[in-house]
Parts: C-alpha cells; sequence; structure tokens
C-alpha cells in the first residue's frame, strides 16, 4: 500500500518540523511495516508544481493532507490536485480544521474522509481495512448527501506507546538550518522542535474547545525517560544543540517538567532548551531548577496589557501583574524571555491595542510575537463572535488577515498597528545590539527574512 502525507504550508515556512505528520509516518513504519512519503511544500519555490511532480511519480492508495485553518486555501489545493493526478487514490484531511469543521471541509469534493482528533490509532485502522472505512472509528464522510460521523475515538493513554516521529522522511538539515526559535540563546543552534504533551486544561477562548476536542479533557504527558532518549537521539542524529517543547504549556505540572529538565540534563549535559508557559505557572523556584537543567528562554503567552481583554474576552484567567513578576523573576535567574501578543480582539479599543504596544515595548523581553486576534472555526471565541467575520473567510490567517468586520479598529488600521509594534518593540535601543547578532548568525539573514513575512 503506498500512502502520502502532505504538509500545505506555503505561505509561512518556518524551521520547526511538521511533527503531526511525522509521528503518523513513524506509527506506520513501527507498527504497520508501511512507508509513508511526506511531501512537505514549506521550502518550495513552487510548491504546488512540486506535488503534481511528486503524486506522479507513483501510484499512491492514500493521501493525507494536514489541514489547519490557516492553510485551508493551500489544503483543498492539495487536494484538487491529488484527485486530478491520483483519480482513484483516497484522499484525506486530518488536523485542528476537519476536527472542528468536518461538515465544511467534506464539502470539497475532492477530499473524501475527515479524521476526527489524533490520527495515529486511526491511520493504522484505516490502512488494515482498506479500502473499507465506514467502521473505523474517528472519521467523517459523506453517504446520501449526509456527513456520517464514525464512533468517536479516544485519546491515546499512554503517549509513550507511540513511536518516534519519522524525521528521515523530512527535509531535516533544511529545518535545522532555518529554525530560530533560540537563535537569541548563543550556542543552541542548529535545534528542532518537541512536543512533550497533549492537551490542556485551562479555558481560552482563542483555542478551547479545539484542544479538548483534538486531545481530550486532560492532559496527558510521555516520561521524562522517553522524552531524555528522543533528545538523545536527536542529538546523536543530527547534532542539535538546542530544542523547544511546543506544546501549549510546558509548566502545568510543576514535578513532572523538573523531572524532565533533570532527566534530559543527566543524559545530554549542556544541552539548551526553550519552553512554553503561562505566567501564572512560573515561580523563582522552578525556573531555578530548570535553569540549573538546561532552560535558557520561556516563552509566556501576554496576549494584552488590558486585564479586561484578559477576562472578558481570553478567559485567560491570569493577571497583568502576574506577568510583569514572571517576566522579572526570569530575567533575574538570566534567562532570555519572549512574549506573544494578540492584537484586535472584538470589542478592543484603540487605547487598549495601544497599551499593549507599549506594554510589550517596555516590559524586559528579549524577544516578542505580535498577530491579529483570529477566532478560530470551532473554538468559543469563533462561537460568540463568528457573526462579526467578514463573509467569504477562508483562511484564518493570523499573522496577517484581519477577519472581523464592523470593529472599532479597521482591518488596515490593525495591520500598521502590528508593524508599529514590531518596529517600536526591536528599535528599542536596547534590543539593537541583540537584533544585530541575529543577523550575524549562520544563517541570519534568511531566518530574517522567514520572519519578515510574518510581519509584512
Amino acid at each position: 500500500m503506498k500512502i502520502a502525507l502532505v504538509f500545505p504550508r506555503v505561505r509561512y515556512p518556518s524551521g520547526d518540523p511538521p511533527l503531526g505528520l511525522a509521528y503518523l509516518a513513524g506509527m506506520l513504519e513501527a507498527k504497520a511495516g508501511l512507508d509513508a512519503n511526506i511531501i512537505d511544500l514549506s521550502f518550495e519555490r513552487r510548491p504546488f508544481k512540486f506535488l503534481r511532480a511528486c503524486l506522479s511519480k507513483e501510484k499512491y492508495d492514500l493521501i493525507g493532507i494536514s489541514m489547519m485553518s490557516s492553510m485551508v486555501s493551500a489544503a483543498s489545493r492539495v487536494a484538487a490536485i491529488a484527485r486530478q493526478v491520483q483519480p482513484d487514490c483516497l484522499v484525506a484531511a486530518g488536523g485542528p480544521h476537519p476536527t472542528m469543521s468536518a461538515e465544511t471541509v467534506l464539502k470539497d469534493p475532492n477530499i473524501d474522509l475527515a479524521v476526527i482528533g489524533e490520527s495515529e490509532r486511526t491511520i493504522l485502522e484505516l490502512v488494515s481495512s482498506f479500502p473499507r472505512h465506514e467502521d473505523v472509528a474517528g472519521l467523517a464522510y459523506v453517504k446520501n448527501d449526509r456527513v456520517v460521523y464514525t464512533d468517536r475515538r479516544q485519546p491515546i493513554d499512554e503517549l509513550d506507546d507511540i513511536p518516534l516521529p519519522a524525521w528521515h522522511r523530512l527535509p531535516m538539515q533544511t529545518y535545522l538550518r532555518t529554525w530560530f526559535q533560540m537563535d537569541s540563546v548563543p550556542g543552541a543552534c542548529p535545534g528542532t522542535s518537541v512536543i512533550a504533551s497533549r492537551g490542556c486544561p485551562h479555558r481560552c477562548t482563542y483555542c478551547q474547545p479545539t484542544l479538548r476536542t483534538m486531545f481530550g479533557q486532560r492532559l496527558r504527558k510521555r516520561s521524562a525517560t522517553g522524552i531524555a532518549r528522543e533528545i538523545a537521539s536527536l542529538v546523536e542524529r543530527y547534532q542539535i544543540r538546542g530544542f523547544m517543547f511546543q506544546d501549549d504549556t510546558f509548566t502545568i505540572d510543576r514535578k513532572w517538567a523538573a523531572q524532565v529538565a533533570s532527566e534530559i540534563w543527566r543524559s545530554c549535559p549542556g544541552i539548551a532548551w526553550a519552553c512554553n508557559a503561562r505566567a501564572d505557572t512560573l515561580d523563582e523556584g522552578l525556573l531555578s531548577h530548570l535553569r540549573r537543567h538546561g532552560l535558557r528562554k520561556v516563552n509566556i503567552g501576554i496576549e494584552t496589557a488590558s486585564q479586561r481583554v484578559l477576562d472578558d474576552i481570553y478567559q485567560k484567567d491570569i493577571t497583568v501583574e502576574q506577568v510583569r513578576r514572571s517576566v522579572r523573576t526570569a530575567k533575574e535567574i538570566d534567562l532570555m524571555v519572549q512574549g506573544y501578543f494578540m492584537l484586535g480582539a472584538p470589542g478592543e479599543t484603540l487605547a487598549e491595542v495601544e497599551e499593549t504596544i507599549r506594554f510589550a515595548r517596555d516590559l524586559p523581553l528579549d524577544d516578542a510575537t505580535f498577530s491579529i486576534t483570529t477566532p478560530l472555526p470551532g473554538t468559543e471565541l469563533w462561537n460568540r463572535t463568528k457573526e462579526a467575520i467578514q463573509p467569504g473567510t477562508v483562511d484564518f490567517d493570523y499573522y496577517g488577515q484581519a477577519v472581523y468586520r464592523g470593529q472599532s479598529i479597521d482591518p488596515a488600521t490593525l495591520r500598521k498597528l502590528k508593524r508599529k509594534a514590531y518596529l517600536e518593540f526591536y528599535l528599542k535601543p536596547g534590543r539593537l545590539p541583540n537584533l544585530t547578532r541575529h543577523l550575524l548568525l549562520s544563517g541570519g539573514p534568511q531566518k530574517t527574512l522567514l520572519k519578515l513575512r510574518r510581519l509584512l
């Protein structure tokens, strides 16, 4: 059986590999003895011409497409090319967007199946029962002009049972060269991304209930020894010197986070790493332990300087004062800190956005990311505000596309404010040396251009 897995990231290439598809390929190799080709469009100049050439080389029985809400147009184009080149293949779309919007996805006549939730066991059952799929849990498909959902698939209890990602199916050398998550940390590159847990217990409106639908109600964690083995394997295969946990919040379980850090440091002393965190999970004791065991950068979801927006719109359950305190604590123990910010929440005023820009500029942060508040389909924010979304919106591009209409800040002004936020942040005199050092790094100009694509 021939399988192709397509990653249609054509707009914003980055050094973060598509671990979801790599996990699927790893599962198929280890558990079914099947080689799945990953067709990664991230770095191709003519991605769809490249895709057509790849699909023309051999016949595939199953083509799986990774579909996030920011990639819907590209994923639909992939499905159309797959149907043209391989008219008899089964085309399946998986990921957050099909999970939350299966009926919309299945309106595309080129897509046969929507995969709901985690896909590793679903794809194993799908290939074992191929070409039948009616009894495979975790799917949706169209029958007699009606969308049919199979039984709900339960999340995998033991994440350690999932084989390691099939990195060899990806252009890893390109990813290592373009990875910029820890450029501000001396000596941390080349590096890559790792996932240690799945799920999130918090209720932020821009993420939930998508995360619960994808990954279940509870936070599931890999073992410290399993994670350490993965890092050791990456060091051996690719000589990485740094990595980042892409988990939504690595520091939710303090005891587990400390154990993971200790185990990694024991097996790979000297490795540098970064993680995502919430301001209310960080204190000096935990951060000091993690710092002694390789943590060099922490990324904090700050979102806004407005407590009203945090409470009433995002339901973030943190305070602005907790943000100030966590950033200050991290800097006092010599950690690099990056802040994530969102601009243009529904009902947010111009004064509140300007306040957020000043707040970000004046905090002792080393890096910042500013995105446009975007209600991803199926989230609570979407359910509350979908009537205000621009008609005809297909891609939910939080880097460059404002999707709300009739708000106090028009889309053109919001894009200008985002550029202003980046300029005021990075051109502040104290940050200029760090910006210059980024440019002088190996591959620095190329990485900077990749970042600018998200800004412009």
